[in-house]
């Protein structure tokens, strides 16, 4: 019997389609960035949902100008607002312009 432990095995370096496989990953949008804002013929920077009672929610897609013009009443109103990456924004980061 021996004491050498066993080999371990060294990962395979990954190549270029590898790493363009991962760029690829990392800068895919959501499906929503693709479409004309709501307010305006500019890209869309964020997705706001307005909560309606007893229906399902209507989102909305909102330049950056817009929605910092508007978030004061979306704010009053309920909503919930997402980024280009299409994470939630935390309520005072957006409702308070930080």
């Amino acid at each position: 019997m021996s004491s050498d432990p066993s080999p371990v095995p060294t990962p395979a370096p990954l190549t270029a389609s590898d790493l363009a496989i991962a760029r690829f990953i990392a800068t895919v949008e959501p499906a929503w960035r693709a479409d004309s804002a709501c307010c305006c013929p500019s890209r869309p920077s964020f997705r706001v949902l307005l909560p309606r009672p007893s229906l399902v929610p209507t989102d909305l897609l909102f330049c950056a100008r817009h929605f910092r013009i508007s978030r004061a009443r979306l704010a009053e109103l309920g909503a919930s607002a997402y980024d280009q990456r299409d994470e939630l924004l935390s309520p005072d980061a957006w409702r308070l312009g930080a």
